[in-house]
């Protein structure tokens, strides 16, 4: 994996428009990243991200997805005769 540089991007608005009160409507903060440095860097399509806000910084990371779990066979524990006669 291959780590560059910062990035610099603008911070945009965008309406976010209440389905139930138009006048509740308002503008919110928007980001956008995109690009081939997000792959070299480790990013993915299609993975899944975990952002973990502080106060002016973003924590992006890619959540690994858990192994496949392996088929157990659950064992039944066999009674021993003494049991059986009782």
């Amino acid at each position: 994996m291959r780590i560059n540089s910062s990035k610099t991007v603008k911070l945009q608005g965008k309406l976010r428009v209440s389905q139930k009160h138009l006048s509740r409507s308002k503008f919110v903060p928007w980001l956008t990243l995109s690009g081939v440095w997000l792959q070299r860097n480790g990013f993915n399509i299609g993975d899944k991200l975990r952002i973990v806000p502080r106060e002016k910084l973003l924590l992006i990371e890619v959540v690994e997805e858990p192994a496949e779990p392996e088929t157990v066979q659950e064992i039944q524990p066999q009674r021993s005769s003494q049991t059986q006669k009782r």
